[in-house]
């Protein structure tokens, strides 16, 4: 993997109300405004058509517009650190200080906002409206799923082919026919389960039993 490494973050209020971190919960200073995200070229979706486009000289999505590009050097590899419920306004935060400082800019997170909507979008480099995982909580069969761990309502596990559920081709396959390699550094307990059997059909998985540990592999 790449040692070109920019690190960015996504706005987690992206089209859905969200409380500001001052003022009072009950004044209507206290939400931002509703609006759509920006999957024209301000958004995870572009963030992941920019990157594609360099190592293949093509993208399923629209691209990065100009000056959010511009923060993200050329390089022959890249590597995507993703840390999870961790949105732009949260730099603030104190203890986000380091985060904060190597910020480059700000991009909008899919629609819904949640773990598996995002990173479906990461590994097919689609909009939700296309690669169709478009909630936490979706029905499949009659069932309302929980889609990070795959169980029902009554914790009962919900069998489909985790693997097809995405769309063909996803971003690892399509870097596979240009030759570039998909590897996912993740915690060992992590790889077997349903979500990653759905993510990351494709990729290369390695498991790292810490941070260090990722880090070292990853770079």
């Amino acid at each position: 993997m790449g040692r070109n490494v920019r690190l960015m973050r996504f706005r987690t209020h992206s089209g859905t109300p969200g409380r500001s971190h001052a003022g009072n919960a009950n004044s209507p200073d206290s939400f931002v405004t509703m609006r759509s995200p920006d999957y024209a070229g301000g958004g995870l979706v572009n963030l992941i058509a920019e990157l594609e486009h360099r190592l293949t000289g093509s993208a399923a999505a629209p691209r990065l517009q100009s000056d959010l590009a511009d923060g993200i050097p050329p390089a022959q590899s890249y590597v995507f650190v993703l840390i999870d419920g961790l949105g732009d306004h949260q730099l603030s935060h104190p203890a986000a200080a380091p985060l904060a400082q190597a910020r480059v800019g700000a991009i909008d997170s899919s629609f819904s906002t949640q773990t598996t909507v995002n990173t479906s979008t990461l590994v097919t480099g689609l909009p939700p409206s296309q690669h169709g995982l478009i909630a936490y909580l979706i029905r499949l069969n009659g069932r309302v799923v929980n889609t990070i761990f795959w169980f029902d309502a009554e914790g009962r596990a919900v069998a489909t082919d985790y693997q097809e559920f995405l769309p063909v081709p996803n971003l690892s396959e399509r870097l596979a026919v240009a030759g570039v390699q998909s590897v996912v550094v993740q915690p060992p307990a992590f790889i077997e389960s349903p979500l990653n059997q759905l993510l990351y059909r494709g990729s290369t998985i390695v498991p790292a039993d810490n941070d260090a540990a990722s880090v070292r592999i990853a770079l």
